[in-house]
């Protein structure tokens, strides 16, 4: 008979160990029921052990609602398609847009260019999005802190 591990969910935030193995299973030998416990155990606790964060991540007026998905047609580059971001991230493209003085769909599909020019493309597109969204707020601290 083959000895499974403990199965593990992950539901709401929090862990849930379920030793089905002393229930669903008959073991002949004792130490390997012992072995998978106490594995479980240290695994749990390695999961929940307390940190203390320093520095809050969420600032005090925080707005869920930037979180929330939103899906937008655009055309890059002459290609209709289909983009899912989060709405904090549309609200740093057009602000890109707005310095630029050109609109969204014109600051994907340079970006889009760009990367098959200089890289021969990209699979997931959103991703790079959010990452150069990301890098342009650095770079602006950058600047900023520079000035200093």
């Amino acid at each position: 008979m083959a000895i499974k591990s403990p199965i593990m969910f992950y539901t709401s935030g929090h862990l849930f160990v379920f030793e089905y193995f002393f229930w669903c299973l008959k073991f002949n030998d004792s130490k390997v029921a012992v072995m998978m416990l106490r594995s479980a155990e240290r695994e749990f606790k390695l999961l929940h052990r307390e940190v203390e964060i320093r520095h809050d991540p969420f600032v005090e007026d925080f707005n869920m609602t930037l979180a929330q998905p939103h899906s937008k047609s655009v055309r890059l580059n002459g290609l209709a398609t289909c983009l899912r971001l989060e709405k904090v991230y549309w609200n740093i493209l057009s602000g890109i847009a707005s310095s630029n003085e050109c609109s969204v769909n014109a600051v994907l599909s340079y970006i889009d260019r760009e990367v098959h020019l200089r890289y021969g493309g990209v699979k997931n597109f959103s991703g790079l999005i959010r990452v150069v969204c990301v890098a342009h707020l650095l770079k602006g601290d950058c600047l900023e802190n520079s000035h200093v």
